[in-house]
Parts: structure tokens; C-alpha cells; sequence
């Protein structure tokens, strides 16, 4: 028997001719040298995948975080003036952090 990259042909190589040999042999390189391309294919578009998925976790990121800093400048704007937010006519006078108003 005849073995092929660990594989056994299917017909004994004392049955075969010198150029019948070299046109199985093209043959079988020919069918491995398919199956690596696919497989290198399907592995580059699970990479493209991937990297998208990637992208779109970090500008996921990114939109969260300045969502909490946008919460916090609120917060900090309400607590500047929760004391103004109790007055009348209140929302005439809204100020800015760290600015101060004296009726």
C-alpha cells in the first residue's frame, strides 16, 4: 500500500504507471490544497466577524461611558441647585455648576 499524507490510496502503487502515479499524486495535492483553501477562507471570515464584533463592543463602551459622565454632570447640576429648584419661578433662574445666585 501506498500512503498519502497518512492516508492509505485505494489501489496498490506496484498497479500503477510512473505518469499514472504523478497524475494521482496532483490530483490528491489538488484536493488537500481545496480543503486548506476553504478552511482559510471560513477562518478569515470568522476573523472579519471578530473584528466587527470587537468595534461595535468598544464604541458600546464608549457610548456607555459618556452616558455616566453626562448622569454625573446632571447630578452635579441638581444638587448645585436643588435650592433654586425650590423657589418660585425657579426654572427662570437656572444656573451652571459651581456658579452662585443670590436673590
Amino acid at each position: 500500500e501506498f500512503l498519502w499524507l497518512g492516508k492509505t490510496l485505494d489501489y496498490p502503487i506496484s498497479a500503477l504507471r510512473p505518469a499514472q502515479y504523478i497524475e494521482a499524486a496532483k490530483e490528491k495535492a489538488a484536493g488537500m490544497a481545496a480543503v486548506m483553501q476553504k478552511d482559510m477562507w471560513a477562518a478569515a471570515v470568522e476573523m472579519e466577524g471578530l473584528r466587527l464584533r470587537k468595534k461595535i463592543m468598544e464604541r458600546s463602551v464608549n457610548i456607555l461611558e459618556r452616558y455616566q459622565a453626562d448622569c454625573a454632570e446632571a447630578l452635579e447640576w441638581r444638587e448645585a441647585n436643588e435650592a433654586h429648584l425650590q423657589q418660585p419661578f425657579a426654572t427662570l433662574f437656572l444656573l451652571p455648576p459651581g456658579a452662585s445666585f443670590d436673590p
